[in-house]
């Protein structure tokens, strides 16, 4: 349960960083915005066990349309999402577990 809530708070300070930061742009700020954006989504993902995959990508890269450099910060959520959602693999449910 605390993971939980330190991921949020990390992903949180993460996006105030990057609203303070924001107005910066050029190749650094590019950058700066693809690792915070891959970062938030890593971070909302563990805080929410991988539950609602597509929902939180989809809030991350629609939070990356908010900065000067929005290409890097919306594909760095897309990358980060899609791969985290194929690495994570079929959830097991109970008929299907063995016993």
């Amino acid at each position: 349960m605390h993971t939980e809530r330190l991921c949020f708070a990390a992903a949180a300070a993460i996006g105030a960083q990057v609203m303070v930061l924001g107005s910066t742009s050029g190749a650094p700020a590019a950058l700066f915005n693809f690792v915070a954006f891959a970062a938030i989504t890593l971070l909302l993902w563990i805080a929410t066990r991988g539950r609602r995959p597509g929902h939180l990508t989809g809030a991350s890269a629609a939070a990356g349309f908010l900065v000067a450099e929005p290409l890097a910060a919306v594909a760095a959520a897309l990358v980060t999402g899609i791969t985290l959602y194929f690495l994570q693999g079929k959830s097991e449910c109970a008929e299907s577990s063995q016993r």
